[in-house]
């Protein structure tokens, strides 16, 4: 599950809420520039969370935010089956519209199918918000009107549960896929257009796998992950490779 909103406070209170533990620091004083991941068993059900409340911060360009949502998929392989939005109606301008716009657009698939929103109050709410741009948040509410929760209206932890298992029943238990995350990096593709000018094949590219069983390099602190090791064939023996995987096994730490 992925938690998206701008207020990050709000959302490790929801966070806190949906796990039943408090397992995110609501009082920090500076928001985390990196994503956050916790889980617990909550009612019968392990419930892996990826709290992104950084992705909202303005000075973001749109390469940092492509490479920070990569961190969040990464630490939410294969994909998360459900975001829950953490939304405050009062506060919630053009600017974060269009990143939010931004945010869903990385996605492969339609992400409202996906989403909850979750309406919260902001405690420090801004003097500055104008009607107007209190006005944008209700675009954004009304393409997921049929999941929404008010946080502060008594929301159901139950209720919540089972509009996220009606999610993943309603999408047949998929998950959301970032195009840009399941494709060859740039790298890749320089090394493919290369191999194909001497008749070789890079088949670790071939084959449609999960992202723990194409990348070859983690770096699971700072969430970085790439293909430094390619299997290469000569192209008339290709149709002879039946399939491509990197199987996990224990940690060497070879790198110098």
């Amino acid at each position: 599950m992925m938690l998206l909103g701008k207020n990050y406070q709000e959302n490790r209170r929801v966070g806190n809420f949906i796990l039943g533990s408090k397992v995110f620091d609501t009082e920090i004083i500076w928001p985390p520039q990196y994503c956050e991941k916790a889980s617990e068993i909550v009612e019968g059900k392990h419930i892996a969370l990826i709290s992104a409340s950084h992705l909202f911060d303005n000075p973001l360009s749109e390469n940092e935010v492509t490479e920070q949502i990569k961190e969040c998929m990464f630490l939410c392989d294969p994909g998360p089956h459900v975001i829950v939005l953490v939304i405050q109606p009062e506060d919630f301008t053009d600017v974060d519209d269009k990143r939010l716009d931004f945010i869903f657009r990385s996605f492969s698939e339609d992400p409202q199918k996906y989403t909850i929103v979750m309406k919260t109050q902001n405690p420090r709410r801004a003097w500055w918000v104008t009607p107007v741009e209190k006005n944008i948040s209700k675009d954004v509410i009304a393409e997921c009107v049929r999941f929404q929760f008010d946080f502060n209206s008594g929301c159901s932890r139950s209720a919540l549960l089972m509009n996220m298992e009606k999610i993943m029943e309603e999408n047949r238990g998929n998950y959301l896929k970032m195009e840009k995350f399941v494709l060859a990096p740039t790298e890749v593709q320089h090394h493919e257009e290369s191999t194909a000018q001497k008749n070789l094949s890079i088949t670790n590219t071939i084959f449609k796998h999960k992202g723990v069983h194409k990348y070859t390099w983690h770096q699971y602190t700072l969430g970085r992950i790439s293909m430094i090791d390619f299997i290469v064939v000569s192209s008339d023996l290709r149709p002879y490779v039946l399939d491509t995987r990197v199987k996990r096994g224990a940690e060497l730490s070879t790198d110098i």
